[in-house]
């Protein structure tokens, strides 16, 4: 910027990008993260029902929170993206000033 310090906007894009990616990578995992629950290995176990209740409730659980940290990651290189764009938008604008356009 023209008070002598400059930002690297491609760098922040770059950054922007990547946090992007890992967001979509943790929202397709979350699909990988399984309901399945084997019956036959548990269902002569007393309390079967209620184990099987409480990992099916935590698998939807941590399947949601795994989505949610997806698009937490690509909320950030959103907003990444958007800095990147204020920051060329007022180096632009300061140099007209500079120049008197």
């Amino acid at each position: 910027m023209s008070d002598g310090y400059a930002v690297d906007t491609g760098v922040l894009r770059a950054d922007a990008e990547l946090w992007r990616g890992w967001g979509d990578t943790l929202a397709a995992g979350a699909d990988s993260i399984s309901d399945t629950f084997e019956y036959w290995a548990f269902s002569d176990q007393p309390g079967f029902e209620a184990l099987r209740d409480e990992y099916l409730a935590a698998a939807a659980d941590l399947r949601q929170k795994v989505r949610d940290g997806g698009a937490l990651f690509r909320a950030m290189g959103s907003r990444l993206e958007q800095v990147a764009e204020i920051y060329e938008k007022t180096e632009d604008e300061v140099g007209r000033d500079i120049r008197g356009a």
